[in-house]
């Protein structure tokens, strides 16, 4: 069974869920590409189209989870995931790759 993962920039569901909500505290972009980074490497194995990692959420404002820029970060997550699965080291740097087999891809809907 193929496993994929899933990254979270942070989570608070206690607005929906009261007392019974979750929290997760201490979300920063540092920790993020952290979590991103060990997920990328979750995969790194799989053939390049089974690449996958899934974002929970881009924007899920109401729950503390989003990578959407804000005043307390900036870009700060953006830049953290693009950073953990598009960086240069080691043989992607000379060879000039870049991505490690990865690519970005962006829903424009």
């Amino acid at each position: 069974m193929t496993r994929y993962p899933c990254v979270i920039p942070g989570w608070d569901n206690t607005p929906r869920s009261g007392v019974r909500g979750v929290v997760l505290h201490g979300a920063t972009p540092e920790l993020f590409g952290c979590h991103v980074r060990e997920a990328v490497a979750q995969v790194r194995s799989y053939p390049p189209e089974r690449r996958i990692v899934f974002i929970k959420s881009w924007n899920e404002w109401a729950e503390g989870n989003y990578m959407e820029p804000d005043r307390r970060y900036g870009r700060g997550f953006l830049e953290a995931f693009h950073d953990a699965v598009v960086s240069k080291t080691g043989d992607e740097a000379r060879s000039g790759t870049g991505s490690g087999g990865w690519r970005v891809s962006r829903n424009s809907a």
